[in-house]
């Protein structure tokens, strides 16, 4: 444009300004120290250091992402890797826990813990929860002719023609039917009748 005398503007500045409404999302993930996927509510044997790492991708970069911003429970000896987070995508914090056997370990994100450059907060991400379980199931066996009123020890004599003999688990079976006639080692037992129960 020109002025009254004519004169040609001088050319402006260019101002941008960026325009970013999206709140940044984080998914959660994990694997074995063998690197295994685990899905959320699986169990684990490993005891190898870290037995489970939890992984967090955001979909934006952001620079306020620590540790102190994940909910745990059960994480012992917590190890956070942010090294997989600067740009370029994707961006990937590790949060890595020791085995503790018996215990549910999860991770999960309150929202507005971290935000992008533009100051948008996370969206709240769910309990993401695997179970260290490193102790071999046990198995402790009784006998009984009397429908459990007495028991029977080791090398006892009985005068009555059917023996029950009682396999209490520590643990259950996965699944629960995987335990079976056919892995019971018995000898002389004549008609075999196998059933089962829930109860552990």
């Amino acid at each position: 444009f020109t002025d009254k005398a004519g004169t040609d503007n001088a050319a402006g500045t260019d101002l941008v300004i960026k325009s970013d409404i999206v709140r940044p999302t984080v998914t959660i993930t994990a694997a074995d120290g063998g690197g295994n996927a685990l899905t959320n509510g699986a169990a684990t044997a490993d005891t190898s250091s870290p037995a489970i790492t939890f992984s967090f991708t955001v979909s934006e970069l952001t620079a306020d992402f620590v540790q102190g911003d994940v909910t745990a429970t059960g994480c012992n000896s917590a190890a956070w890797d942010a090294t997989g987070a600067p740009a370029p995508a994707p961006y990937v914090y590790l949060l890595k826990c020791a085995a503790a056997d018996g215990t549910d370990i999860s991770v999960s994100l309150a929202e507005n813990v971290l935000t992008d450059a533009a100051g948008n907060g996370n969206a709240a991400v769910s309990k993401f929860s695997v179970t260290s379980d490193t102790s071999a199931p046990t198995v402790t066996i009784t006998a009984s002719d009397d429908g459990f009123a007495t028991t029977l020890s080791t090398n006892a004599y009985s005068r009555k023609s059917v023996i029950t003999w009682k396999f209490a688990l520590s643990e259950p079976p996965q699944p629960k039917a995987s335990l079976v006639v056919g892995d019971l080692t018995n000898t002389n037992c004549i008609n075999p009748i196998f059933s089962g129960t829930d109860k552990i």
